[in-house]
């Protein structure tokens, strides 16, 4: 998870190297919508990626205003033995 400066929600050329690595590591990005907003643009370049996503029970992308990134969360489901 991170900010990879990698707009997520361009064309796939645009994302492609990044792609092609999530792919080879079976990852699947959880976080939709843009994640950065400015006056003049809005980005998806903060990112979560899993590779076990029936692990995630739900992901946030929240606006805050204190930056001009949102916030990125997830939670996790997690099981007691």
């Amino acid at each position: 998870m991170g900010d990879f400066n990698i707009n997520w929600d361009k064309k796939k050329t645009e994302r492609k190297n990044i792609e092609d690595i999530t792919n080879k590591c079976n990852l699947t990005q959880l976080i939709q919508g843009p994640t950065r907003v400015t006056n003049s643009s809005q980005t998806q370049i903060d990112l979560i990626f899993t590779n076990r996503p029936e692990r995630i029970t739900a992901s946030f992308n929240m606006l805050t205003g204190l930056s001009d990134h949102n916030i990125t969360l997830m939670v996790r489901k997690l099981t007691r033995k």
